[in-house]
Formats: C-alpha cells, sequence, structure tokens
C-alpha cells in the first residue's frame, strides 16, 4: 500500500495544477486595419484586435499623433500585411499573399500611386503567421 504521504502530496500537486488545464487559452484577435495620411505619409496601423471596430481605431489613434487628415484604407483579418512608402508620401500595400510576392504587390501598388523611392516601411500579420 502506498504511503499516506506519497498519496497526500501526489493530490496536492494535482489540485495544483488543476486550474491551469482548466483554464482556456488566452484567444488572440482576428482583425487589423490601416490608416494613412495622404497629405503627410503618417500612417498608423492595429493588428490582433477582437474588432474590426478596434483595429480602425488603434489604427486611426497611431495615426493621429502625426497627422489629422488621416483615412482607414485597409481592413482584413486573418492576414499578413505588407506596406510600402516613399519619400514623396505615396503608399502601398498588400495582404493575403506569400510573403515575397506581399512585399513585391505592396512595392508595385506604391509605384503605381507615383511613388519615386518605394521601400518596405512594416510588415506584420494579424490573427495569422507567414
Amino acid at each position: 500500500m502506498p504511503d499516506r504521504r506519497f498519496i497526500t502530496f501526489a493530490i496536492a500537486a494535482a489540485v495544483a495544477v488543476l486550474p491551469f488545464l482548466a483554464a482556456p487559452a488566452a484567444a488572440q484577435g482576428v482583425h487589423g486595419a490601416l490608416a494613412i495620411s495622404p497629405s503627410t505619409g503618417a500612417y498608423g496601423f492595429g493588428y490582433n484586435y477582437d474588432t474590426p471596430a478596434g483595429a480602425r481605431d488603434r489604427a486611426m489613434t497611431e495615426c493621429r499623433k502625426h497627422a489629422q487628415d488621416c483615412q482607414v484604407y485597409a481592413q482584413f483579418q486573418r492576414q499578413c500585411i505588407a506596406i510600402a512608402r516613399a519619400s514623396n508620401n505615396a503608399f502601398g500595400w498588400a495582404y493575403g499573399y506569400a510573403g515575397d510576392e506581399r512585399g513585391e504587390r505592396a512595392l508595385n501598388e506604391c509605384a503605381g500611386r507615383n511613388g519615386t523611392d518605394c521601400k518596405i516601411v512594416t510588415r506584420f500579420c494579424s490573427g495569422a503567421t507567414g
């Protein structure tokens, strides 16, 4: 028969672990948004939000730290995005493509908006990886 101390220890260990097993994993939001100021080239984004409104609000808040004419230009969920910008404030972005293609499409969109020296300024994912 097992020692009473061992049984007491085993029960205590099981009780200590139980809350960790019962706790649900923290959910990661899936919504993202991009806001841009067309006059200044300022931008802001929000990602991993539970609602589209949360992502939009964050994007606008970040953009408005630097400009007042910010507008939401992109909203997405469970996607990765690449954002390109030129020194003349032209922007381009792309989401929903594989990594290399996403960046290339963002650069092409920036150039199509008369960007003269477009460069990728950021990449991130919202509720997704890759």
